[in-house]
């Protein structure tokens, strides 16, 4: 078993808060579910509820999306000619609060390169900033460790991925199979996700790089739950 250690500075997409109301407004609310694909530089339309009748702000992969229109149901937008090729997580952010959704976009046309190491997201309505990657692989599995913070209370996020035919175009998939994923909350708590209990994207770039993101619920023993809303990770495999 290799094992490869990174060491990187986070990035925070501006939309990275919480989602949190303004008094006397409605948070806005992606329709879960859909699917497009699309090349930088062209529109999309995200549907969904409540984004209300001024408009607000759009990010790409944490990048500043153009609106094109924007009513209280639909959003279309175009995407950034400054984000590289694959799955990517959409905000939408308006007066009310933000929402996201991850599996919903796919980028083609890009000749971005995939960025540095890095990984951001919301983990329990807090903004989770992972310091250090250990990435363990024995052939065709695969684990990947993400770690904030020091000492006694170190919180720890693990997913694993096994029996990979081979370092994947694309692969898509559910907690149930081939992957598995722990947290760590750095107090002694241990949650652990169940099956189909979350969804894990990753997409292989030819620069030996991975790039990928994941939500779901992860649950401890005794019940208490902790929803991941998003994580976006890029890491190298150092093959």
């Amino acid at each position: 078993m290799r094992r490869l250690l990174l060491i990187f500075i986070v990035l925070v997409s501006a939309a990275g808060g919480p989602l949190v109301a303004t008094a006397g407004a409605v948070v806005p609310l992606i329709t879960p579910g859909q699917s497009a694909t699309a090349a930088v530089g062209t529109p999309a339309t995200l549907a969904g509820t409540d984004f209300g009748t001024k408009t607000g702000k759009v990010f790409v992969g944490g990048k500043n999306a153009k609106v094109v229109t924007w009513t209280d149901t639909a959003i279309t937008f175009v995407v950034p000619k400054t984000i590289p090729n694959g799955a990517v997580v959409v905000d939408v952010v308006d007066a009310g609060g933000t929402d996201s959704i991850s599996g919903y976009l796919t980028v083609t046309g890009s000749s971005v390169p995939l960025g540095k190491d890095k990984a951001a997201g919301l983990i329990g309505r807090k903004v989770f900033r992972p310091r250090i990657h250990f990435i363990f692989f024995m052939g065709n599995d695969w684990q990947l460790q993400m770690k904030t913070g020091r000492g006694k209370h170190a919180k720890v996020l693990t997913f694993f991925i096994y029996g990979l035919a081979s370092i994947p175009g694309i692969y898509h998939g559910t907690e149930a199979t081939p992957a598995t994923l722990t947290y760590e909350d750095g107090r002694g708590t241990t949650y652990s996700g169940e099956p189909g209990a979350f969804t894990i994207t990753i997409t292989y770039h030819e620069d030996n790089k991975f790039g990928g993101e994941l939500s779901g619920v992860v649950t401890a023993a005794d019940g208490r739950a902790i929803p991941i809303q998003r994580l976006l990770f890029i890491f190298s495999t150092g093959l």
